[in-house]
């Protein structure tokens, strides 16, 4: 068989359907990421998208920085001082200042 001859070769599945603005490269690509003027998208999502992110980092965060407040300064810290006293035990020196024996 020569060039050009013979049956066209048979096609596999359907053709594909490509997106607007597949065939942009470079800088057009780059500006086009950065603001799509054709659906509104900012770095490729849309303001309301950007605002449900925002609200919920923000809450997430701030919950975050409370517990880690609550837990710094509660007064069964983690992070109380502590040392040996002279007969070798491990104590907390500011609950012995404030216990009455009598």
């Amino acid at each position: 068989m020569g060039k050009g001859q013979g049956p066209a070769p048979e096609q596999l599945g359907g053709t594909a359907i490509k997106p607007v603005g597949w065939d942009r490269t470079g800088m057009e690509a780059f500006k086009y990421l950065l603001y799509n003027p054709d659906t509104g998208e900012v770095l490729t999502r849309t303001p309301l998208s950007w605002l449900k992110i925002t609200v919920f980092y923000t809450i997430y965060y701030s919950c975050l920085a409370a517990f880690w407040l609550a837990a710094s300064t509660s007064s069964s810290s983690p992070f109380q001082k502590t040392a040996w006293d002279p007969n070798g035990r491990w104590t907390n020196p500011s609950l012995e200042q404030t216990q009455v024996w009598g």
